[in-house]
């Protein structure tokens, strides 16, 4: 939770910009796999931020006992930040069916989850719960996997990359002559050592080119 409001450094402000008759809209989810379990989380504040995140649990865990936690831990969240209303979102039919009061819960277990979920319910002013599609959860869904997926201990970063293309695409390729390319060639002996074209012509061009500083990675 102090990990939420350190990324959020506009938290305290959102009290001037929404009132309790706000609605804030919490999906979760929970994954147990043989790789472990985790839950994930997506809550949304009346005005349009969004707050993620992946929670590994370092204990045995049901489908059902994570989808509980992911609930727990929205909440939590959510009444840290005085949320009053909110609207839960989860794909588990069960645990949805258990806390509208529809579906009993025999276990012993799930019955002490239900009961802390009750308890912090009782904390707001007003709340839904809704079952979804997982299509219609697929953020959540998708934090979840990578809590489960991933066996870490402490926090880490992970970043998420896009490739636009796919690797087994053919590159276009330029084909110039040597001499078409001697311009390329002067570049880079300027940006490396300094050194000036011979032709006065491209020679001409260094000392409008002298005035920015571009650092060399790699030519």
């Amino acid at each position: 939770m102090a990990d939420f409001i350190t990324e959020l450094p506009e938290a305290h402000a959102l009290d001037k910009e929404w009132t309790p008759d706000h609605w804030w809209s919490l999906h979760v989810d929970g994954a147990s796999r043989s790789s472990g379990s985790g839950v994930g989380l997506l809550l949304k504040a009346p005005t349009g931020e969004q707050l993620e995140q992946s929670i590994r649990l370092d204990f045995p865990a049901s489908n059902n006992e994570a989808e509980y936690e992911a609930i727990l831990s929205g909440l939590d969240l959510a009444i840290t930040l005085n949320a009053s209303k909110i609207k839960i979102h989860s794909y588990s039919q069960l645990v949805v069916g258990q806390i509208l009061k529809e579906y009993e819960a025999k276990d012993e277990r799930i019955a002490k989850y239900l009961l802390k979920v009750q308890e912090s319910l009782s904390q707001l002013r007003e709340w839904v719960i809704e079952k979804v599609s997982r299509g219609e959860n697929l953020q959540a869904d998708a934090l979840a996997g990578i809590a489960a997926s991933f066996p870490v201990k402490e926090s880490t970063m992970l970043p998420v990359y896009f490739q636009a293309t796919p690797t087994i695409t053919e590159s276009h390729v330029c084909n110039v002559s040597p001499k078409e390319f001697n311009w390329a060639i002067d570049i880079r002996a300027y940006l490396q050592t300094g050194a000036l074209p011979e032709d006065p012509k491209g020679a001409s061009l260094a000392p409008t080119t002298r005035k920015r500083h571009v650092p060399l990675l790699s030519i």
